[in-house]
């Protein structure tokens, strides 16, 4: 038993033992992960009420107010360094007032495969598809950045990702996604 679960176990009391520990602790983190944990108050203001109970011995409520802080820590500089970005970048967070974006059909991708990167004898970490015409091109961590490279043949401004776990667009003129 690792020992952040054996502070959850020791706050709760409750951990059903068919759940391995490590899945209970990836549950709890899950459930911070979704909001509801210590970035909107919850998660420290129900440990505050147990520490007032007093039904929990106080080094364990320590324990678990200190990996509280850790976590909003590392939330408040993800926030921190998302909005940086997005300012030196001049990335948009909505492509709502982006024209290109608001005209691109709706496709479902049937794009498998660079061509280019198949012909090159490479591969490719991710697939994007032009709205325009449905080429498929690799992605900008790819060596050969195919789908940049025909925007910059086509001036065809928007692609979507071709990946079956991603749900996005990008519009290459304004900078934005939606």
């Amino acid at each position: 038993m690792s020992a952040d679960h054996a502070v959850v176990e020791d706050l709760t009391g409750q951990v059903e033992p068919s759940v391995a520990p490590e899945r209970e602790e990836q549950r709890l983190l899950d459930d911070l992960a979704l909001g509801c944990g210590a970035a909107d108050g919850r998660e420290r203001g129900r440990v505050l009420e147990i520490r007032s109970a007093g039904t929990v011995p106080s080094e364990v409520v320590r324990q678990v107010l200190a990996m509280l802080d850790v976590e909003e820590s590392v939330l408040l500089t993800a926030t921190a360094e998302r909005a940086r970005v997005i300012s030196s970048t001049g990335l948009r967070q909505s492509g709502a007032d982006c024209v290109h974006l608001r005209a691109a059909p709706v496709v479902v991708t049937t794009g498998t495969a660079c061509e280019e990167c198949l012909a090159d004898g490479r591969s490719w970490v991710s697939l994007r598809e032009c709205l325009a015409c449905g080429h498929t091109g690799c992605c900008d961590s790819s060596a050969g950045q195919h789908a940049t490279a025909h925007f910059h043949a086509t001036g065809h401004p928007v692609i979507q990702s071709a990946e079956a776990d991603e749900d996005w667009r990008w519009c290459y003129l304004d900078h934005t996604t939606a």
